[in-house]
């Protein structure tokens, strides 16, 4: 399973097992191929049609309509994550990872990384691609004749995504394709692409999926707990958000910064009670909800837009929408 992919990974130093990444770490499967269970339709993009049959998940292109999306329930910041897919010739697809959709960043508009399905004769398929937000290839294996090679037209073809920090590794077919750093986004949710068509001709033209699974690095081997560090994502273009929680005596402090070293005075301060297995959390102008695993809030923060040429620029009391999950460190419902 994806040997001449995972020995090229392993020769670049990483020390995985060259069967598989991360053994130790076992795989969940994504889709059960009896219905959508896990998965729910983007809300504000387009109306492509998914279809769960024959242990797949199939989308089928419609005229007129922006890009469609089947979006996971859950949030996932470091993965290792595998699935097969199949396409008709001329409709291009991906597959979105650590990407949100958030109401305040063009009116839901789906936008984060994408594993590229690509079966024109660019040949970009693994290749990454940022959706929505920078619009261009974080990497594109357009000009090596070696990686278009592993694409199999009009038949299934395998990929593997490894994501950990600031490193994306994608095979094709147990071809390496991918081996880049990026870290605009470094968590966020999965979701199933059927590319926007305008021709009728292009009408009913379909991709699917199967065998989709996943190696939760980040939530691998946690103990019941709410202390520990989070990290997310703003929706002013998916930016950094990173929070250390407490529990103090029977209340739960959470403080929220704009850097993973979480040093110096926080963007906001948030404290509650837990109850009936949900813990409410307000403060600083801000409201929210821990339950699950998962944090929604809205309010007041500053945040961090990064530009095109690394630059950080900051921009302070912003009314945004922050969502993100408790994905590192041993934070869970104190009660159930």
């Amino acid at each position: 399973m994806f040997i001449v992919c995972l020995l090229a990974i392993f020769a670049l130093g990483t020390a995985w097992s060259q069967d598989e990444p991360y053994p130790n770490v076992p795989w969940t499967d994504l889709f059960s191929g009896l219905g959508f269970e896990g998965w729910a339709l983007a809300k504000g993009n387009g109306k492509a049609e998914f279809k769960a049959k024959n242990g797949m998940i199939v989308g089928t292109t419609v005229v007129d309509t922006p890009n469609s999306f089947l979006k996971s329930d859950r949030m996932y910041g470091d993965f290792v994550l595998e699935y097969e897919f199949k396409v008709d010739e001329g409709l291009n697809s991906g597959v979105q990872v650590r990407s949100h959709n958030f109401p305040a960043y063009k009116d839901n508009r789906v936008h984060g990384y994408q594993v590229e399905i690509d079966p024109s004769e660019r040949g970009s398929t693994a290749g990454v691609y940022d959706e929505a937000r920078r619009a261009v290839f974080i990497y594109d294996p357009k000009d090596d004749p070696q990686k278009h090679a592993a694409f199999k037209h009009n038949d299934w073809n395998k990929v593997l995504v490894i994501f950990v920090g600031d490193r994306v590794q994608t095979c094709l077919n147990g071809v390496a394709i991918t081996d880049v750093k990026d870290l605009m986004t470094p968590a966020g949710y999965l979701y199933l692409q059927v590319h926007k068509i305008y021709k009728p001709e292009f009408a009913g033209m379909k991709v699917a999926w199967r065998n989709m699974r996943i190696k939760d690095l980040d939530r691998a081997g946690r103990t019941p707990g709410i202390q520990g560090p989070w990290k997310g994502a703003t929706s002013d273009a998916s930016n950094g958000i990173y929070a250390n929680v407490e529990k103090v005596d029977d209340e739960v402090v959470a403080k929220i910064y704009d850097t993973p070293e979480m040093q110096g005075a926080p963007l906001a301060e948030l404290m509650g009670k837990a109850e009936k297995g949900v813990t409410k959390l307000s403060g600083d102008e801000w409201s929210g909800q821990i339950g699950h695993g998962v944090f929604a809030g809205k309010g007041k923060v500053k945040a961090i837009k990064v530009g095109l040429n690394g630059a950080r620029n900051k921009m302070t009391d912003q009314d945004i929408e922050v969502n993100f999950e408790m994905i590192k460190g041993a934070i869970l419902p104190t009660t159930q």
